[in-house]
């Protein structure tokens, strides 16, 4: 579809980006001070995985639970998606020798546990490449929320400001959005490994409701196409009405408003599957080991064991 219809398509099902206010408060996403236009951040990311066959990108990581799962699925028999790493990344065996994951989480409550899991897996050879970020559609940066009594690893982090259903947000962070798209593009230039050719990338989508102008955007730019082999999106049509500021589409009045833009882009997607490597847009809700296995995992996460 020619990036003008898909457009029209979207401000029709979606609705102007930028929507009167309505008796409920929206969850809006303005822009704090702009950072420079650049991808110098997407650009050295891509490069920390260089040398990787294939990729698991994580995108809205939390603690990291699904780069435990990518590693370590003896461990985490519970798990959902370890059917997704088996048939696109090949057996725990050989992913373990070949996939490197990133995991992109701009909640700095996470950041010393994913810093722990990453120095912990250097360890025995696996590459884990932290990126505290949030994903985006361009690159900005926007002022997120944090449920300080959240009780589940504070899923509700994000840039919507009243708490709804998930309690009180009260301590705002400021957050550095990456241009995701641009990032899959430059990641499909990496350097191969030494000898070998650049194998799938996979990736879980967990954003706060971002996806509805993310997905759009990897769709027109041609990344979700060409550079990305299978994706799994958590939709969060609850969180509507969703405003995104001065974007072309993405927002929703309403929770119908919103299911129906996720189900237009699944069908986009599926449409086109013929020729493009991603096949359709799927939704593999993972929610086990939300604390990891046990409290000592938790706060000083280590492999099991070197298999």
């Amino acid at each position: 579809m020619a990036a003008a219809a898909f457009l029209a398509l979207c401000v029709a099902v979606a609705g102007p980006s930028v929507l009167e206010p309505a008796d409920a408060a929206p969850n809006v996403l303005e822009p704090a001070d702009a950072v420079p236009v650049d991808d110098r951040i997407e650009a050295a990311l891509a490069a920390k995985l260089s040398g990787c066959e294939q990729v698991f990108i994580d995108a809205g990581a939390n603690i990291g639970m699904h780069a435990r799962f990518l590693f370590e699925p003896e461990a985490y028999k519970n798990s959902s998606f370890i059917s997704v790493f088996d048939s696109e990344l090949g057996n725990a065996t050989q992913r373990r020798k070949t996939t490197c994951a990133i995991e992109f989480e701009p909640n700095p409550e996470h950041k010393l546990r994913l810093s722990k899991l990453a120095a912990a897996y250097k360890k025995v050879g696996w590459r884990v490449v932290i990126a505290p970020y949030g994903v985006g559609d361009r690159r900005s940066t926007l002022t997120f929320h944090s449920d300080v009594h959240s009780a589940n690893e504070d899923w509700g982090f994000g840039a919507r400001p009243t708490g709804a259903d998930y309690g009180t947000l009260v301590k705002p962070v400021e957050v550095t959005m990456v241009d995701f798209p641009r990032f899959l593009q430059l990641l499909s230039e990496r350097p191969p490994p030494s000898g070998g050719q650049l194998g799938k990338t996979v990736i879980k989508m967990d954003i706060e409701s971002a996806e509805y102008t993310v997905i759009p955007s990897m769709i027109e730019r041609g990344s979700l196409c060409n550079h990305v082999d299978f994706i799994s999106v958590e939709w969060h049509a609850r969180f509507a009405p969703i405003k995104f500021f001065d974007r072309h589409f993405g927002s929703s009045k309403s929770r119908d408003e919103a299911q129906q833009l996720g189900g237009m882009l699944r069908d986009m997607v599926s449409d086109s599957a013929y020729a493009c490597r991603t096949k359709g847009l799927k939704e593999i809700d993972d929610e086990t080991y939300i604390h990891d296995l046990n409290d000592e995992q938790h706060e000083n996460p280590k492999p099991f064991a070197v298999l």
